[in-house]
């Protein structure tokens, strides 16, 4: 399975971003938190010494000469603390308070909640049960060991300055609007950066197979100018290979011309000087190898000649008439071979293109037609124009091809062993080379059941060959 670059960089910075979005979220709310509860607490002891003053300043005595046996009974407590001056002060803030003078209790109401005794001088949460109900305080308590008095002060921490974790939800609020365009402007980073590559990638398929000119680095980042100096230096390997593989081929069928056209010449004065059935036949199938052999030869000479550099001037080329031109010279193996010619009766068609690349084409595939046909088969020709295109068929009669075996015949050497006629297995190759070079769609089909082969070129619709 493949994978894309672009897609495992947006999951890995946008995944990474938002663990530590959600990482920054819990920072944020814990601290949010915890600041809100240090201000609640700085606000309950600003309470403890406001009512700690409203107790020693409504006592008869200073509370250092105080002692719980001095103050008798709760109700007598009352008498001596403004209970109703302390409740208004802490009122306003919802506090929960609690005193003891020894072991004397002393709260706003009957019903009050009753603070623990804390045993540290420290701000503690404590959860109390208030008419079946549960509430969450935070205590602060201080004790006077010289008079005996100690008082806790509450407040419900839910209630406590709107809520604190309103205040935290607000604190955090930011991180989420703002996540969203985190990941949009991610997002679009990610495909910036990676621009490059697409412009690299866009180079490489814009090219077909002949096209080994070295991809422009120049505007390409550090990372990709390297990639592309790889491809270059492999397209430049590539480039010296195939020229030397041309070279080759073409020196090659170049040299072996000679000695072949001697052997045949040799073949054909045996043929003329012996008689015998034995020696005739012997020389017939000596000179059939022969002939093969100079067919691979042409044909290798063709395929060196394609030169996809060489430039040329697109001519205006009759098809038809060249595709006549082309069965006139191949006239007299069709008669021998007693074929059905069907020939289209359409008008003239033109197509922009090389000449000698054209015949190249048509030879290739009007006498792979006529060579593969059974005896008193059918061959045909046929041209037509459509509304975008010229398409130009070549038929005959064939032995079924299975549809697998088709992609294969445009391969060089490649023939099917139960072929009728003789061939090296470049024809089709050489066709396909040059549709190629002359962007012609070249495509191999059975037709009519199975019957009948099938070659048809489809040529560009030029505005100077519409005209015709």
């Amino acid at each position: 399975m493949k994978v894309s670059l672009r897609r495992r960089l947006q999951v890995l910075v946008i995944g990474s971003t938002l663990l530590s979005w959600f990482i920054s979220v819990y920072v944020t709310a814990f601290f949010a938190r915890s600041t809100i509860v240090e201000q609640v607490d700085r606000q309950l002891y600003q309470y403890l010494d406001v009512i700690e003053w409203a107790i020693a300043s409504n006592l008869p005595v200073p509370p250092e000469s105080l002692h719980a046996n001095d103050l008798g009974a709760p109700a007598q407590i009352a008498d001596l603390i403004d209970l109703h001056h302390i409740h208004s002060l802490a009122s306003g803030a919802d506090l929960v308070w609690s005193i003891w003078i020894g072991d004397q209790l002393v709260t706003p109401s009957r019903d009050a909640l009753v603070l623990p005794r804390l045993a540290a001088d420290s701000p503690d949460t404590v959860s109390l049960v208030s008419h079946g109900v549960t509430k969450v305080l935070r205590v602060v308590s201080r004790f006077d060991v010289e008079s005996s008095i100690e008082i806790s002060v509450g407040i419900d921490l839910h209630q406590a300055v709107d809520a604190p974790d309103a205040w935290t939800g607000r604190s955090v609020l930011p991180l989420f609007l703002i996540l969203p365009f985190t990941l949009v402007l991610l997002w679009w980073s990610v495909n910036k950066g990676l621009a490059p590559l697409t412009s690299l990638m866009r180079q490489v398929e814009r090219r077909n197979a002949s096209d080994l000119e070295p991809i422009r680095a120049d505007h390409l980042p550090v990372e990709v100018s390297s990639l592309a100096d790889a491809i270059n230096r492999l397209l430049f390997k590539l480039e010296r290979a195939l020229e030397s593989e041309v070279r080759f081929t073409a020196n090659a069928a170049h040299e072996l011309q000679t000695p072949l056209a001697s052997i045949q010449a040799e073949v054909q004065r045996c043929q003329r000087q012996y008689n015998e059935p034995e020696i005739a036949e012997m020389l017939d199938r000596i000179a059939t190898r022969v002939r093969l052999g100079t067919d691979t030869i042409k044909q290798l000479l063709t395929l060196a000649r394609l030169d996809p550099e060489q430039r040329f001037m697109p001519t205006e080329l009759i098809l038809n008439q060249l595709a006549l031109d082309v069965l006139a010279e191949m006239a007299d193996v069709a008669l021998e071979k007693e074929l059905d010619l069907q020939i289209s009766d359409s008008k003239d068609v033109g197509v922009m293109g090389h000449e000698g690349w054209v015949m190249i084409m048509l030879r290739n595939l009007i006498g792979n037609a006529i060579k593969y046909s059974p005896t008193g088969g059918t061959l045909g020709l046929d041209w037509h124009k459509s509304e975008e295109h010229v398409i130009f068929c070549v038929t005959n009669s064939a032995s079924p091809i299975p549809e697998t075996l088709l992609p294969q015949l445009t391969d060089r050497f490649f023939t099917l062993p139960e072929a009728e006629g003789s061939g090296v297995g470049l024809g089709l190759s050489i066709v396909k080379r040059i549709a190629s070079l002359l962007e012609v769609q070249f495509e191999l089909s059975m037709i009519e059941g199975g019957d009948v082969f099938k070659a048809q070129l489809i040529f560009p619709h030029s505005k100077a060959a519409s005209s015709t």
